[in-house]
């Protein structure tokens, strides 16, 4: 009477039938044919081979094909429970699949490789060792395919068993890929965890990725990444690249994303503390670092880690006995146009040799600037002798008593040139010693030595070049030893 039904149809009629049966004892045999011929039942019908058998909760599995697909035995669902938190593969559930109807399958013959020509779908679905996929009544092998009741993709090998718990290498657009099969089988997608190191699968072709990589993959999971390029693991914690010129960048230990700015790590012993990193490379940042969060410079040691405020000049620097250069600007004095200061240029690590340039490019870009006296303003505003080597000498870094304000106020600082010249601080040297970038003095007078017998001085009507010896030299001033 029920031969045409599907076996997982059969389970739900059969305890209705008895129940009616047990009815009909007492109601007459006739009330029980009428029953069994009842429209209801025998409509009961295989499912079309595309169906989606969806078993009810309370179903009792009774043969080997229904525990194959119970929650509690299912390997689907065990891998459900066991999946990472940054996880993206859907599992597919066994209750939505495009299965082959039981009557087509030869359950004594599991690798049997043609069934009925309208078989589609899977075959003891389930089961690692026995499941396969058929198409048109013959199983796949050699290849991937796609479950269309789920979307989900597998990969039948040479003997039509399903791949499991595998890293492949297929082909790809003529090219080789790596791919992940998945304990169910299914092709992995997004963030995935193996032996505790985490990958990241394409989500369009499950192709694995290496090296560096920005991934927009979810709210908490975007941002760049650096996955080995021989084994595709993620990287996390302190690592060196080779782009941008070669870098230190930082993985963050949990997520794997790299760090851009500020960040303080307790990565290990030898890393833990303050870092910087670039806000677009996240390259970590070396020596002297401008943080616009804090609104201020710092400055880094050799490890990276954030030292505090950037001290003003290390490596080179003049003799304690005379004007120290730095990397910070000079103080500012009084309000106004003559409050004027020249930046420091000097780079808190800057050699002798950088300064003596900065100290002598300074000086040139006055060139053409009129000469006024007792000014010391910006190029183009208007500089004195002494004013140019004051603007000058701001432009290392070098605190001194002479400033544009009081040289314009300050009747003691009238003649500055006289006053520079028996400063203790600018150390005098002989003639035939002179040097670029000494200061030259005369009576009443002070310039800049270039080289070749050659000065910059200010002099009616502006700043010009000159010779050494348009007047008498009454000595040399050196302003880096």
């Amino acid at each position: 009477m029920f031969s045409n039904i599907s076996q997982r149809g059969y389970h739900g009629v059969l305890p209705y039938a008895l129940t009616t049966c047990i009815a009909a004892a007492a109601t007459g045999l006739s009330a029980f044919i009428l029953f069994a011929i009842s429209p209801q039942v025998v409509s009961a019908a295989p499912p079309n081979v595309t169906d989606t058998i969806n078993p009810p909760e309370s179903a009792t599995p009774t043969n080997q094909d229904d525990l194959n697909t119970s929650k509690e035995s299912s390997p689907v669902n065990a891998q459900q429970k066991n999946s990472g938190p940054l996880s993206s593969t859907s599992h597919h559930s066994t209750a939505h699949r495009t299965t082959v109807p039981s009557e087509s399958v030869d359950h004594q013959n599991t690798s049997s490789s043609t069934l009925s020509s309208s078989a589609n779908g899977w075959s003891n679905f389930g089961n690692i060792e026995t499941e396969r996929w058929y198409a048109n009544g013959t199983m796949v092998t050699s290849q991937e395919f796609t479950d269309p009741a789920t979307g989900q993709r597998y990969y039948a090998n040479t003997d039509g068993s399903i791949a499991h718990d595998v890293d492949m290498q297929l082909p790809s657009n003529g090219t080789t890929i790596t791919v992940r099969f998945a304990h169910d089988g299914h092709l992995v997608t997004g963030m995935d965890c193996k032996d505790g190191a985490w990958y990241f699968f394409n989500l369009e072709d499950g192709s694995m990725a290496y090296g560096e990589r920005y991934i927009n993959y979810d709210k908490e999971h975007t941002g760049w990444y650096y996955f080995d390029p021989y084994t595709g693991k993620m990287a996390h914690g302190m690592t060196h690249l080779q782009s941008n010129g070669g870098k230190w960048v930082y993985y963050d230990a949990t997520t794997g994303i790299m760090a851009h700015g500020e960040r303080y790590i307790n990565y290990d012993k030898e890393h833990t503390g303050w870092y910087y990193f670039d806000p677009y490379t996240g390259k970590m940042a070396h020596g002297n670092v401008y943080i616009p969060h804090w609104g201020k410079w710092c400055w880094t040691g050799a490890d990276g880690k954030l030292q505090g405020d950037t001290p003003g000049k290390i490596g080179w620097q003049n003799p304690a006995a005379f004007y120290q250069v730095s990397s910070k600007n000079v103080n500012k004095v009084g309000q106004g146009m003559f409050s004027y200061i020249q930046p420091s240029r000097l780079s808190v690590d800057g050699s002798r040799v950088d300064a003596i340039n900065i100290f002598v490019n300074t000086a040139l870009s006055y060139l053409g600037s009129p000469y006024k006296w007792n000014y010391a303003l910006w190029p183009g505003g208007g500089s004195d002798c002494a004013g140019l080597v004051i603007s000058s000498m701001e432009s290392v870094g070098m605190q001194t008593p002479y400033n544009a304000y009081d040289h314009r106020f300050q009747a003691w600082q009238d003649h500055d040139a006289n006053n520079m010249w028996n400063d203790p601080r600018i150390m005098k040297v002989a003639v035939a010693d002179r040097r670029r970038g000494d200061l030259v003095f005369y009576p009443g007078h002070v310039a800049i030595y270039l080289g070749n017998n050659t000065i910059i001085n200010a002099y009616p009507p502006h700043v010009e070049y000159d010779s050494i010896w348009r007047w008498p030299v009454r000595g040399i001033g050196r302003l880096f030893i």
